[in-house]
C-alpha cells in the first residue's frame, strides 16, 4: 500500500489539516513565531539527518546540489511567512488563501515536467479555487499583513512541491527534507533580534507543542515527497491542497472560528467535488 500514491497523498493531506490545527492552537496566542519555526525545523533537521546514513542515496553532481540548496532557501523564507500566516490569521481563512496553490503547481509543473492536466482535472482544479473565493467572500480579500503572509506562503510552498518532485529523482527521502531544512535552522536566528533569548524562551513549548506538529509533519512529508516521487505533480498537489480544506471544518468547530461559517463550510464541500474530480 506504500507504493500507492493516491493512499499516500491522502494521508498526507489528513495529518497535514491535523498539523495546521496544532500550528494554529500554538501560535494564535501570541507565542513567537520564528522561535517556534526555528525549533520546528531543528527537530525535523534531526530526524532526518539521523535516517541519512540508512538512506544515503545521491546521485552527485554541481546541479543537483544547487538544486538542494534553492529547495533549502525556498523552505527557509516559507516556513518564515507561513508561521507568521498562523499566528495572525484565521485557520479557516489561510486555509482558503493557499488554496492558490492550485494554480501556481500545475503552471510550474506544465513548464518543467511537460504535464497537462484534462479537462475534467482542469475543472476540479477550477472548483478548488471557487470554493476558496466563496469562502472568503471579496470584501475578505483586502490586502493587508496577515493576507500578504499567506498569499507569499502559497507562492513559496507551491515551488516546494515542484522542486521536491524533482529532487526525489537523485536523492534519497532522508537527504531531501535534510536538505530542506537545513538553512533554515542555519539563518532564521539571523531574522531574529536576541535570538539566544528568544530560542531559550521558546524553548519551554517545545515538548508541548513542537514536537506533537513535528511529530505529525513527519508523516505528512513522508506521505507528500513520496506519492510526489510516485504520481504527477500537479494530481497529487492539488488533492493535497484540495484536503487541507479539512483545516477549514477544524477552525471552525474546534478554534472557535465562528465568522462567516457557513460559507466557509459550503466552500469545504465544493473542494471536495474538485478532489475527487482530480483523481
Amino acid at each position: 500500500m506504500l507504493n500507492n500514491w493516491l493512499f499516500l497523498i491522502i494521508l498526507a493531506g489528513v495529518s497535514a489539516a491535523i498539523f495546521n490545527s496544532l500550528l494554529r492552537t500554538a501560535l494564535r496566542t501570541g507565542r513567537d513565531s520564528t522561535a517556534f519555526a526555528w525549533w520546528y525545523e531543528l527537530i525535523r533537521l534531526t530526524f532526518f539527518g539521523l535516517l541519512i546514513p540508512f538512506f544515503p542515496y545521491f546521485d552527485f553532481s554541481w546541479a543537483h546540489l544547487a538544486l538542494l540548496g534553492l529547495l533549502g532557501m525556498v523552505e527557509f523564507g516559507s516556513v518564515y511567512v507561513y508561521m507568521k500566516m498562523h499566528s495572525a490569521t484565521e485557520l479557516s481563512l489561510s486555509t482558503i488563501i493557499m488554496q492558490l496553490r492550485n494554480v501556481y503547481v500545475p503552471i510550474f509543473a506544465f513548464f518543467i515536467f511537460g504535464e497537462v492536466l484534462t479537462l475534467t482535472q482542469w475543472l476540479g482544479t477550477g472548483l478548488v479555487v471557487t470554493g476558496a473565493i466563496i469562502a472568503a467572500r471579496p470584501r475578505s480579500l483586502h490586502v493587508d499583513r496577515s493576507l500578504s503572509f499567506a498569499l507569499i506562503a502559497s507562492l513559496m510552498t507551491a515551488l516546494s512541491a515542484v522542486i521536491i518532485k524533482v529532487a526525489g529523482n537523485f536523492a534519497s527521502l532522508p537527504i531531501v527534507l535534510f536538505a530542506y531544512s537545513l538553512q533554515s535552522v542555519l539563518f532564521l536566528p539571523l531574522l531574529m533580534k536576541n535570538a539566544l533569548p528568544r530560542l531559550r524562551t521558546s524553548c519551554q513549548y517545545v515538548v508541548s507543542s513542537n514536537l506533537p506538529a513535528s511529530a505529525i509533519n513527519l508523516i505528512t512529508m513522508y506521505a507528500l515527497v513520496t506519492a510526489l516521487h510516485l504520481g504527477p505533480a500537479s494530481t497529487t498537489t492539488g488533492i493535497f491542497q484540495g484536503m487541507s480544506m479539512l483545516a477549514v471544518a477544524s477552525g471552525v468547530l474546534f478554534l472557535g472560528e465562528h465568522d462567516h461559517k457557513v460559507s466557509k463550510l459550503v466552500a469545504a464541500a465544493i473542494t471536495t467535488i474538485g478532489i475527487v474530480l482530480l483523481i
